[in-house]
């Protein structure tokens, strides 16, 4: 009879496990949700991730990429865009954006510092700076032009002209336009006014067809300034002949009223 009793609770206890528990499946387990708010990098708190950093950079506490600190910066051939290293090679003007795979400002105004280590580009930007005492003149560093020394020097384009002082005359070498009285250069010497053989007085001339950007004129006619004048004497508003007391460098003096056909 014991026996029979044995063998029956043997067969019942697979049951009971079955009953405790061992029957449920897994569709309570809680599932997860990846949070990646306000995060560029880093876990997203599931496993996987928020983003991953370029090369050169590494995900920081605040989950954005930073540099790892052995980065080295290569903005070879670029004036914009991205390092590698997480900052910039420099920033566009306002009016243009940047090209990312040639690390160029594209579009807008182009700025170009061709013959110059100082002063504007033409678009707003710097093309360098000047160690003092030098300035900048014309896009050059150096000594300030004077204007009044019957030298070239300082940012001048010909002997006391162009740059930052005084307009040229016709002949006169210049760089731009804006080195000329006739507002024409060409092949680097101030040219003519086109108006200089009409018989009328009209363009930059100071009497009719001379002075200005003409030729200069001849003792008796208008001029406003000494270039006007063959003689480079303009006195009250007209070419007057040259004399040794006129206060001016002319004739074939080397320096103001001596030396030359003047005495010493």
């Amino acid at each position: 009879m014991n026996r029979f009793r044995i063998a029956a609770l043997i067969l019942t206890l697979p049951l009971a496990a079955c009953s405790l528990g061992g029957g449920k499946g897994n569709g309570d387990a809680q599932q997860c949700t990846p949070n990646c708010d306000g995060k560029k990098c880093g876990d997203d708190g599931c496993g996987g991730s928020c983003g991953k950093c370029d090369d050169g950079q590494v995900c920081g506490e605040a989950f954005e990429c930073v540099p790892d600190g052995n980065c080295e910066p290569d903005c070879a051939g670029k004036s914009c865009g991205d390092d590698k290293c997480g900052g910039s090679c420099g920033e566009c003007n306002a009016d243009q954006t940047c090209n990312p795979f040639l690390g160029k400002c594209v579009g807008g105004c182009t700025g170009s510092c061709d013959g110059k280590n100082c002063g504007d580009d033409g678009c707003g930007k710097s093309c360098g700076s000047c160690t003092p005492p030098d300035t900048c003149n014309a896009g050059v560093c150096g000594q300030a032009a004077k204007c009044d020394d019957g030298k070239l020097n300082g940012g001048e384009t010909d002997v006391d002209c162009g740059g930052s002082c005084d307009k040229c005359g016709v002949g006169k070498k210049c760089k731009a336009v804006g080195d000329c009285v006739s507002g024409n250069c060409e092949s680097g010497v101030c040219a003519k006014d086109k108006t200089c053989n009409d018989g009328s007085k009209n363009g930059t001339e100071t009497d009719v067809d001379c002075g200005g950007g003409c030729d200069p004129c001849p003792i008796g006619k208008n001029c406003k300034t000494h270039p006007d004048c063959m003689s480079i004497a303009c006195v009250y508003g007209i070419c007057e002949k040259p004399t040794c007391d006129d206060k001016i460098k002319n004739q074939e003096e080397t320096d103001v009223d001596c030396g030359g056909s003047c005495k010493k």
